[in-house]
Formats: C-alpha cells, structure tokens, sequence
C-alpha cells in the first residue's frame, strides 16, 4: 500500500508513525506494529533487503543501548535481581526484571520504527525522497549535505579498499580481526590517512561543481501532487498506530 502513495504522503505517513511508536510502552502493542511493518516490507513489491542490510550496520550499537537499558533500570523493592556471573567470580552483575522489560520495549521500538524505515526506502527511490523532504520544508543544508553523503559514501568504500590492498602489497599482514593486537591501531592510520584523502577529493568535487555553475541547490523534476486517495491512505496508516496509542491510554 505505501509504494502508490505519494512520496510526501509516504514520509508523513512513516515519521508520523515512528513518532507513535517512541510513545508505546506495552510490548503486545510494539509487537503488533514491527508485524504491521514488517507486512508493509515484505509486500512492497520491491526489494527491502538491501535497505533493511544497510540498516542493520547500526545494529551493535543498538544492542549496547538494549543492554545499558537493562542495567541502569531499578528494580522494585524486595524483588530478586537476575545475578549474572563472569569470568568466575571476578565479575558480576545483576539484572532486575524492570530492566529486561524496559531493554525489550527499547528493542521493540527499535524494529517498529526500523522496519518502517526500511518500508519507505523500499518504494521511495532517494531523489523522490529528497524531492519530498525538500517540498516539505526540511531546510536545504540537511537535503544537500544527506545527498552528497549517500553519493559519495560508495566512493569512500572504494577508496578505502584501494588503500588496504596497497597496505598488504607492501606487506602489512591483514589483522583476522578488530581484536587481534595491533588491529586498531591500522585501522586508526587507515581512517586518518582515508579522511585527508576525502578532504582534498572534497575540495577538488566542489570547485568542479561551482565551475558548472553549482549554487547550493541540486533541482530535481519530480513534481508529483496529492491527491485526496494519498491523504486518506497516510490517515488510515496513522489512525491505526494512533488506536493503538489511545488503546494504551485507557488500559484496554
């Protein structure tokens, strides 16, 4: 249903939703919405695995924040804490009942809104996405600084690949992993040597645009209008997590 929307219909639709989400705390009704979303996903008609691969680069740090979460949560008065034993008895922690609670509806709101991100980036080419947060107002630094960051982010990978097949062509044995000793600090030389590199390819970029006549804006054609069907479809996708937000209110 998302794909024939209107692409601005599309983004109030899913920023709406995901701002319903935030503000669920039963994990009955999360579960409802990543299944909602999840639907919306995997019937797109299009591909969403790529998205949905690209997303999940961020997933460790989501985990550490289910994790903090977990910890920091007090448990109630009198209750048994979950005891949680490392490295023999040199290590320990305890996880009240409050804490994995909270560290579940953390993850819950996590894959909702995930999964509606990724929906959207499934049916929504990025120069229409552009586009429509552009006519919806989201000033233009943001538009032109996420555009260049998404078209250029292929060529920062290729770049970097370039300079570690030139780091083993002189012998530097590849690390197994980021924890094998003296990982991180090649990692480190590698980063600091790739960012100077994109410095100067930056600079080089934008003195190339502004001979062609760049002014800070990229202009794209896509003038599609609403229509009453993308208004009431974009109502029907928010009165739904909305009901499901009032039904949390009364207790229901």
């Amino acid at each position: 249903m998302l794909g024939v929307l209107e692409p601005r219909a599309r983004v109030i639709a899913v920023i709406g939703s995901i701002l319903i989400i935030v503000n669920l705390s039963d994990p009955r009704l999360l579960a409802a919405v990543a299944l909602f979303w999840g639907f919306m996903a995997v019937t797109s008609g299009r591909s969403w695995f790529e998205p949905a691969k690209r997303g999940l680069v961020g997933l460790p740090v989501v985990l550490v924040l289910v994790v903090v979460h977990m910890l920091t949560a007090p448990g109630a008065p009198g209750a048994s804490d979950l005891v949680v034993t490392l490295l023999g008895d040199r290590a320990s922690f305890s996880v009240s009942h409050e804490g994995i609670v909270r560290g579940g509806i953390f993850l819950l709101r996590f894959t909702g809104a995930f999964l509606a991100v990724t929906s959207l980036a499934a049916v929504t080419p990025s120069n229409h996405l552009f586009n429509a947060l552009s006519r919806l107002g989201v000033p233009s630094i943001f538009i032109v600084t996420a555009q260049f960051a998404l078209r250029y982010l292929a060529v920062l990978q290729q770049e970097g690949r370039r300079m570690s097949i030139a780091r083993q062509s002189r012998g530097q044995v590849r690390a197994s992993s980021f924890w094998a000793p003296g990982a991180a600090g090649s990692i480190g030389q590698l980063i600091g040597a790739l960012f100077t590199r994109s410095a100067y390819r930056a600079e080089r970029v934008y003195a190339g645009m502004l001979s062609r006549g760049y002014d800070g804006f990229i202009r794209l054609s896509d003038e599609s209008s609403l229509s009453w069907s993308d208004y009431a479809a974009a109502g029907v996708v928010l009165s739904i997590h909305t009901g499901l937000l009032i039904i949390e209110l009364v207790g229901l």
